[in-house]
């Protein structure tokens, strides 16, 4: 049921949308691991902090210690630190474009969609518009947001009114 009507909204999209889609669910399954990754990295810097004296015993910081030039666990603290804070600064990077992406996509997808009911509701005779609910059909036309209200507005001669 569910995969049927997967399928007739996909027969529905524009096929510019429809090949991007693939493009937009690996930008999200990559985003989570992404997540998941950092979240990861968290663990050894929390390795440090509670056994500091015994980091040379850590089974998974073996490569990475030898890899970072700390003479000290301090130091090594401070780089594995200084390491999360650019992994995450990167990863929030990476997913605010991703979600920049995804805006831009069904905005412009909402556009497309807007204008194919509009270009329908041109086309149709009278007789099919005469028999439908006309005010719906106008609604699913919207292809920009209505623009926010101001809570003050200009009278006729220029000046402000509440």
């Amino acid at each position: 049921m569910i995969l049927r009507s997967v399928k007739a909204l996909l027969r529905y999209l524009p096929s510019y949308f429809r090949a991007r889609l693939p493009l937009m669910l690996l930008a999200i399954i990559g985003l989570a691991l992404l997540d998941l990754f950092s979240l990861a990295a968290i663990f050894p810097v929390l390795l440090v902090v509670i056994k500091p004296a015994q980091v040379e015993n850590f089974a998974g910081l073996d490569g990475l210690i030898d890899l970072i030039p700390a003479s000290n666990p301090t130091q090594l603290l401070l780089w594995l630190l200084g390491g999360l804070l650019l992994l995450f600064a990167l990863k929030n990077l990476i997913a605010w474009r991703i979600a920049a992406w995804q805006y831009r996509y069904l905005r412009h997808l909402s556009t497309a969609l807007g204008d194919r009911a509009y270009r329908y509701y041109l086309s149709a005779s009278f007789l099919d518009l005469q028999a439908r609910h006309s005010a719906r059909d106008l609604q699913k036309m919207i292809t920009i947001p209505p623009l926010r209200v101001p809570l003050w507005r200009f009278d006729d001669n220029g000046g402000q009114s509440w």
